[in-house]
Formats: C-alpha cells, structure tokens, sequence
C-alpha cells in the first residue's frame, strides 16, 4: 500500500481523495494508475521485485559484463574459480545498486597534500589578466 501512495505523491495526488466526493482522484484512475504503472515506479518495484527496472540496454549491459569476466577467466588459463554471472532483478541475491555516500560541500583545498576538493584563487583587475592571456 506504502509503495501506491508514495506513487500517488510523486504524481501530485492523495489516497485519501479517493471517494471523497470531488473529482481529483476517482476510483477509475486509481485502477488505471495500479493497472499500468511505469516500469521505475515503486509500484511496479514492489510487484516485480525490480525486475521492471531493467529493460534490454540493462540485459544487454550485463550479459557483456558476464562474457567479458568469462574471457578474462579463460585467458587466465581457467585458474581461480569460474566467475558468478552479475545478479538480475528478480534472482536471489539481488541488490538494488544504491548511489554511493558524496559529502556535501567543499572539503579543503586541493593543493595542500592534507586538504582537497577545492581550488581557490585570487582576484585580479582584468587589464592585469588581459595582460598575463596576451590579448592587450
């Protein structure tokens, strides 16, 4: 129920209109958005199990990846155990890949060896960088 809500969110509508005597959301359109939901939907993430997420590019992306550690192994002469093929949407063990933990904001100048991240810098009159490019 969590996953049509917040679906119903993003869309701008409320569960809770259904019925309620105003057109905003009639039980028609919540039937529709249920029975067609987009595939990157939490809806369609919750019955598919994921799955609805990967289109052909993705197959195809991974099925690359998977022959490619497979000619790696083999041009290894076949040493070490035989690589596990990526995990898919919908098998056990898959993990919805998450987007990796970036700080926000400048963490130091990158100049100094026990600072990085930000490049400072001073101002100058323009004529004096005119001057300096060579365009005067």
């Amino acid at each position: 129920m969590s996953a049509l809500e917040a679906d119903l969110v993003r869309m701008g509508l409320r569960l809770r209109w259904v019925g309620d005597g105003t057109d905003r959301l009639s039980w028609r359109d919540l039937i529709v958005i249920t029975r067609h939901p987009k595939p990157d939907s939490s809806l369609a993430e919750q019955v598919t199990g994921g799955e609805s997420q990967w289109g052909l590019q993705e197959h195809l992306q991974a099925s690359l990846f998977d022959a490619v550690q497979a000619i790696i192994w083999q041009n290894s002469g076949g040493k070490g155990p035989r690589p596990k093929p990526l995990s898919r949407p919908g098998q056990d063990g898959y993990t919805k890949p998450h987007s990796p933990q970036v700080p926000e904001g400048p963490q130091g100048d990158p100049f100094k060896a026990d600072e990085s991240g930000v490049f400072r810098g001073e101002a100058i009159p323009i004529d004096d960088l005119n001057k300096w490019l060579g365009w005067d």
